[in-house]
């Protein structure tokens, strides 16, 4: 697999926020958002092959037994993950995934953390129907917002998947810009009945890589 990075630190957005995690960066990403805050590991050519044993080793020295595959796209190496996972039987993982590619063979294994891409990130339409796999019971939708207009195409999501979970996050790459749109978000939150979420891990360490 292509490694971009491997470390400790607590997840910082969604249903989790907070819980010591380890994380696990994939090299790689099938789609190019304007706002992407990783492009060092999407659009990079700066990363370690590992084996799979390699980084279970690796996963296993941390004092953490909750591991996040994130990049990157993650169900790019999906297999591989699917392998890892199985070996692990005493973890718990998260997935972070921009829902274009199917979830399928991992159905309840995991958590999966769905960030659908709005227009408002540069790239084509959603996907609904590869949205559609994804499991009711252990999968959130999270989206990022940088101006009211783009609950259109949130709102069009929450007709069709009634009952997975939505959160919101507002867009921004530095701490000054998340602090900026919290306000707006927390609005459409209280509005529309969703969850808001802050991303933490930017709000405490601003743009800071592997934390």
């Amino acid at each position: 697999m292509k490694i971009v990075e491997v470390f400790q630190s607590i997840q910082g957005e969604g249903k989790t926020i907070g819980k010591p995690s380890v994380f696990v960066r994939v090299n790689q990403c099938n789609l190019n958002c304007i706002f992407c805050d990783s492009k060092y590991a999407s659009q990079s050519n700066k990363y370690k092959i590992m084996t799979k044993k390699q980084l279970i080793k690796k996963i296993k020295s941390y004092n953490t037994k909750h591991v996040i595959f994130t990049g990157g796209e993650p169900l790019l190496y999906k297999n591989q993950i699917y392998e890892i996972i199985n070996k692990l039987h005493d973890y718990t993982f998260e997935i972070e995934t921009n829902g274009t590619i199917t979830p399928y063979p991992f159905n309840t294994i995991v958590q999966f953390n769905v960030s659908p891409k709005l227009a408002n990130s540069g790239n084509s339409k959603i996907n609904y129907d590869i949205l559609k796999q994804f499991p009711v019971n252990n999968s959130i939708f999270k989206f990022v917002i940088k101006q009211e207009s783009d609950m259109i195409e949130v709102l069009k999501l929450k007709k069709i998947h009634t009952k997975i979970p939505f959160y919101l996050m507002p867009e921004g790459r530095t701490r000054q810009e998340q602090i900026m749109r919290s306000p707006m978000v927390i609005n459409q939150c209280i509005k529309y009945n969703m969850n808001f979420s802050p991303r933490l891990h930017i709000l405490v360490w601003d743009d800071k890589r592997g934390v």
